[in-house]
């Protein structure tokens, strides 16, 4: 690939319309240099067939930078798309699965890719893609046992309450996640996720302990009635009854 850049070629390429840029890409692409390639493929009247003139040079395909914008570009053939995620990096696969213009079949292939590089990644790459995945990442994140990975998903705006009541509800939840969830001033005043730490038997006596007082009256009293909840859950739930616990505001949002 060529390592200068025509000035005169870059001024043609942001000047062009529709047909001028087809035109320009069909008859000059096998000369671009990668910044050419990016400017085509990241112009306004880019098209499929200014995706598919330039994932047709080897050279430019070569390029990590062109094989992200082919497979984030919104009118991608479908099979250039998928053939372009292939040796991204986990960065790259994260951003084409979340960018909303790109068709959901290729974010999927993306966040699939994902997936299978989870247990090459370090700690700190976890927690940088905990932070940022998209939904198709957030089971196999919570499933992840560092107590940073699930800290940095909880802060993930992608993260639903659905999502964290079943993680607390079913499965063999980590102890340590679930006093987490309980000490999170954000995630235990969600009605729904708090019965669920309230009523497992996987979230530890300590963490029970502090939530219960977050409990409303209706709640305390739905445990002290249900003889499946463990026997130290309902004497504190009861204990806090006879003392006369506060009613939580039934107005809070139940998500």
């Amino acid at each position: 690939m060529r390592s200068d850049q025509d000035p005169g070629l870059a001024l043609r390429i942001s000047e062009a319309d529709r047909a001028g840029l087809i035109a320009l890409v069909l008859e000059s692409a096998s000369a671009f240099t990668e910044r050419e390639a990016l400017r085509c493929l990241r112009h306004p009247f880019s098209s499929a067939q200014v995706v598919e003139a330039i994932a047709s040079v080897r050279s430019l395909r070569s390029a990590s930078s062109v094989r992200k914008a082919i497979a984030l570009h919104p009118a991608a053939p479908r099979v250039d798309a998928l053939r372009c995620l292939d040796d991204l990096g986990w960065r790259d696969l994260l951003d084409v699965g979340r960018e909303t213009r790109t068709p959901a079949p290729v974010r999927r292939a993306a966040n699939r890719k994902v997936v299978e590089k989870l247990p090459r990644l370090s700690s700190g790459e976890r927690m940088t893609l905990a932070r940022l995945a998209d939904r198709d990442l957030v089971r196999p994140l919570l499933a992840d046992p560092d107590r940073g990975v699930f800290s940095a998903l909880l802060r993930n705006p992608r993260l639903i309450l659905e999502d964290v009541v079943a993680f607390a509800s079913t499965g063999t939840p980590l102890p340590e996640h679930l006093a987490l969830l309980a000490a999170d001033a954000v995630w235990r005043d969600r009605p729904p996720l708090r019965r669920a730490l309230l009523r497992s038997a996987r979230t530890p006596r300590f963490a029970v302990v502090t939530l219960l007082p977050h409990a409303s009256r209706e709640e305390l009293r739905d445990l002290v009635e249900d003889p499946s909840v463990d026997r130290f859950v309902r004497a504190c739930a009861s204990r806090l009854l006879e003392e006369g616990a506060p009613v939580i505001d039934r107005t809070r949002s139940e998500v």
